[in-house]
Protein backbone atom coordinates (compact mmCIF):
# COMPACT_ATOMS: atom_id res chain seq x y z
CA UNK A 1 0.00 0.00 0.00
CA UNK A 2 1.52 3.52 -0.63
CA UNK A 3 1.45 6.30 1.50
CA UNK A 4 -1.30 9.18 0.84
CA UNK A 5 0.10 12.11 -0.84
CA UNK A 6 -0.34 13.89 2.37
CA UNK A 7 2.27 12.74 3.40
CA UNK A 8 5.66 14.18 1.33
CA UNK A 9 8.43 12.18 0.79
CA UNK A 10 10.71 15.71 1.58
CA UNK A 11 9.03 18.13 4.17
CA UNK A 12 12.11 19.95 5.25
CA UNK A 13 13.93 19.93 1.67
CA UNK A 14 12.73 21.89 -0.92
CA UNK A 15 11.98 20.30 -3.91
CA UNK A 16 13.47 23.00 -6.47
CA UNK A 17 17.29 23.21 -4.55
CA UNK A 18 16.97 19.23 -5.16
CA UNK A 19 16.34 20.18 -8.66
CA UNK A 20 18.38 22.75 -9.13
CA UNK A 21 21.73 20.16 -8.29
CA UNK A 22 23.85 20.02 -11.70
CA UNK A 23 26.46 17.42 -10.34
CA UNK A 24 26.62 13.71 -11.03
CA UNK A 25 24.33 12.19 -8.81
CA UNK A 26 24.47 8.70 -7.98
CA UNK A 27 21.04 7.08 -6.23
CA UNK A 28 21.78 3.61 -4.97
CA UNK A 29 18.78 1.65 -3.92
CA UNK A 30 18.16 -1.55 -2.39
CA UNK A 31 15.95 -3.83 -3.79
CA UNK A 32 14.09 -4.89 -0.87
CA UNK A 33 13.99 -1.10 0.92
CA UNK A 34 11.13 -0.16 2.09
CA UNK A 35 7.93 1.36 0.49
CA UNK A 36 8.64 4.70 2.42
CA UNK A 37 12.38 4.78 0.67
CA UNK A 38 11.18 3.85 -2.50
CA UNK A 39 9.07 6.97 -2.62
CA UNK A 40 11.69 9.20 -1.91
CA UNK A 41 13.82 7.79 -4.33
CA UNK A 42 11.62 7.63 -6.90
CA UNK A 43 10.96 11.42 -6.26
CA UNK A 44 14.80 11.88 -6.31
CA UNK A 45 14.48 10.20 -9.61
CA UNK A 46 12.10 12.42 -10.97
CA UNK A 47 13.82 15.18 -9.60
CA UNK A 48 17.05 14.53 -10.79
CA UNK A 49 16.68 12.98 -14.14
CA UNK A 50 20.25 13.29 -14.66
CA UNK A 51 20.86 11.05 -11.58
CA UNK A 52 22.20 7.40 -12.51
CA UNK A 53 20.53 4.98 -10.45
CA UNK A 54 21.13 1.49 -9.50
CA UNK A 55 19.38 -1.00 -7.81
CA UNK A 56 21.42 -3.41 -6.11
CA UNK A 57 19.39 -6.59 -6.25
CA UNK A 58 18.85 -8.67 -3.36
CA UNK A 59 19.66 -6.38 -0.34
CA UNK A 60 17.35 -5.07 1.91
CA UNK A 61 17.70 -1.44 3.38
CA UNK A 62 21.15 -2.19 4.95
CA UNK A 63 22.31 -2.78 1.70
CA UNK A 64 25.99 -1.73 2.39
CA UNK A 65 25.70 -4.44 5.05
CA UNK A 66 23.49 -7.02 3.16
CA UNK A 67 25.47 -6.78 -0.65
CA UNK A 68 28.79 -4.83 0.45
CA UNK A 69 30.50 -5.29 -2.49
CA UNK A 70 28.07 -4.84 -4.92
CA UNK A 71 27.12 -1.67 -3.78
CA UNK A 72 31.53 -1.02 -3.67
CA UNK A 73 31.46 -1.80 -7.58
CA UNK A 74 28.52 0.42 -8.24
CA UNK A 75 30.11 3.31 -6.47
CA UNK A 76 33.24 3.18 -7.95
CA UNK A 77 32.11 2.40 -11.57
CA UNK A 78 29.90 5.92 -11.07
CA UNK A 79 33.26 7.33 -9.98
CA UNK A 80 35.75 6.41 -12.68
CA UNK A 81 32.94 7.28 -15.09
CA UNK A 82 33.11 11.06 -13.59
Amino acid sequence: ERFPEAYPPFLELARERVASLTMPVLLLEAERTTELHRMVNDELAKLLPHAERVIIRGATHDMWADRRDACLDATMRFLAEQ
